[in-house]
C-alpha cells in the first residue's frame, strides 16, 4: 500500500490535490475551499525535530503573505486524543488549519501519498494544483513571490565602475 501511494505521491506535480480529512477542532477540512490562495500542506508530528525547527520560518511567511497563502497540518502522531497536539500547537505559536491522523503515518492519508519521512510538504497553487510535491522551507520561500505574482523588489546597482 504504501509502495503504491508513494507512486501517487510521485506523479503529483501539476495535477489537482484534493486533500479532505478530519480537522484537530472538529469539522472537515477541505483544501477545496482554499482554491484562489497558494497552499502548503505539511506532513508532521511532534516528535519531528525538522518540523519543529521549520516553525518560526513557516510562521514568518504565513504572516508576511496573509490573506494569500495558507499553511494546513496534516498531524501524523499516534494519539489517541488531541490534546498533546493542540498543546504543542499552542506553544509553538502554530494557527493553521490542522488535519489529524491518529494512525499516524499507518493512517490512510499518509499510506494514499507513501509518506516515509517527515516533514513532507507539497505546494499547491491558486488553482489547486501541485506544484512541488517535496518542498523545504527554502522551496517555499522563493517560490512564493512568483506563484503570487509578486515582483521582486528592484536591486539598486552602482552607477560606474570603483577606480
Amino acid at each position: 500500500q504504501k509502495a503504491a501511494g508513494a507512486s501517487v505521491r510521485l506523479d503529483l506535480t501539476g495535477k489537482p490535490l484534493g486533500l479532505v480529512g478530519p480537522g484537530l477542532t472538529g469539522g472537515q477540512i477541505d483544501l477545496g475551499k482554499f482554491k484562489g490562495r497558494v497552499v502548503l500542506v505539511q506532513f508532521w508530528a511532534t516528535w519531528c525535530k525538522t518540523c519543529t525547527q521549520d516553525l518560526p520560518q513557516l510562521r514568518a511567511l504565513h504572516e508576511e503573505y496573509r490573506g494569500k497563502f495558507e499553511i494546513v497540518g496534516v498531524n501524523l502522531d499516534e494519539s489517541p486524543t488531541p490534546q498533546p497536539i493542540q498543546a504543542y500547537l499552542t506553544q509553538n505559536g502554530v494557527a493553521w488549519p490542522q488535519i489529524i491522523q491518529p494512525q499516524g503515518q499507518r493512517g490512510p492519508i499518509a499510506t494514499g501519498y507513501g509518506l516515509i519521512s517527515l516533514p513532507t510538504m507539497f505546494l499547491i497553487d491558486q488553482n489547486g494544483v501541485v506544484v512541488n510535491r517535496g518542498a523545504a522551507v527554502a522551496d517555499v520561500q522563493k517560490a512564493l513571490p512568483e506563484l503570487l505574482g509578486l515582483k521582486k523588489k528592484d536591486t539598486v546597482k552602482p552607477a560606474g565602475g570603483v577606480k
